[in-house]
């Protein structure tokens, strides 16, 4: 029997693939776990561009329904932060429901987060129809709650957003979205105390004297503005009359400096009106950007 030597070449290729193939199955685990907790490191930090490269990285890399899923949530979670609503909304409807469906708590805060989308869209009522179908048991925490009270708010319904805030505030289990719903309340409860200039009252001030209405509402540039273009073409008017009169010319020019100065006048009156309303909504306004800031601290993190 002739003796043939084993080739040892073969067997030995075959084995460093296999312990390169298992260091490198080994290597993409970890770089998948990595990447999770790199984007959520910086969701923490409000590195909200960041964070969204890091979730499309892991995303491209590690194909799944899980990745697709915990990309797409937190995408969306980081447009929502970074105030860019329509790709929050984008990212947040572009998951396939029945990946959505096996996760009841995630499903429920994506909702929570496309409500918010249409919030900061100021669109209200697609805010609030977002929340409807929501499973009251499992807003334990209030953030759904919290999300309803600031439609209301926002639709000038605040006693009705008082009150879900102060269901939120002694029912919730998260201390911090009871802190929340307090901080709500007590801005909510400025809104009473806000200085109210009245349109109305407004516009006859400057119907007696040209820009009393807007220094009324303290804009006092432009109510001196006003007084002089007012005051400027009703001089004109006077002057040109007074010396057609003398002059025994027809009154054209002072008509048409009475229709300019009349014109200047009108605008005068209803512009200090809309000043009025200008300053209450302004004052409403930086009101509502604070209950907007304080809803969207609310905790959408969520295990996935």
């Amino acid at each position: 029997m002739q003796y043939r030597p084993l080739n040892t070449l073969p067997t030995a290729l075959s084995l460093l693939l296999f312990f390169f193939s298992a260091t490198l199955l080994t290597a993409q685990e970890r770089s998948a776990a990595s990447l999770r907790l790199y984007a959520l490191h910086l969701l923490e930090t409000e590195d909200y561009f960041r964070a969204v490269s890091a979730l499309k990285e892991y995303r491209f890399f590690h194909p799944s329904d899980t990745s697709a899923l915990f990309s797409s949530y937190y995408s969306a979670y980081a447009y929502l932060r970074s105030g860019k609503y329509q790709l929050g909304l984008d990212e947040a409807t572009g998951i396939a429901p029945e990946i959505v469906q096996r996760y009841p708590h995630v499903h429920h805060n994506l909702t929570i987060i496309q409500s918010l989308c249409y919030s900061g869209m100021k669109l209200s009522s697609y805010a609030l129809n977002e929340l409807a179908p929501l499973n009251r048991e499992l807003d334990t925490n209030g953030n759904a709650a919290i999300c309803k009270a600031l439609y209301y708010a926002e639709t000038k319904r605040y006693t009705t957003a008082d009150s879900v805030l102060q269901m939120v505030q002694h029912s919730a289990t998260l201390q911090s979205n009871r802190d929340i719903a307090r901080q709500m309340r007590s801005t909510l409860a400025k809104v009473d105390s806000l200085p109210v200039k009245s349109p109305a009252f407004a516009g006859i001030l400057s119907a007696i004297v040209p820009g009393l209405g807007q220094i009324y509402t303290q804009h006092y540039f432009d109510g001196v503005q006003a007084f002089a273009f007012v005051g400027t073409f009703a001089y004109a008017t006077y002057a040109t009359y007074t010396y057609e009169t003398v002059t025994n010319k027809p009154r054209i020019g002072s008509t048409l400096f009475l229709i300019v100065a009349s014109a200047f006048h009108l605008s005068n009156i209803l512009g200090a009106a809309r000043t009025a309303e200008f300053r209450n909504s302004r004052g409403i306004e930086s009101l509502m950007l604070d209950i907007r800031s304080q809803a969207l601290s609310i905790n959408l993190m969520v295990r996935i």
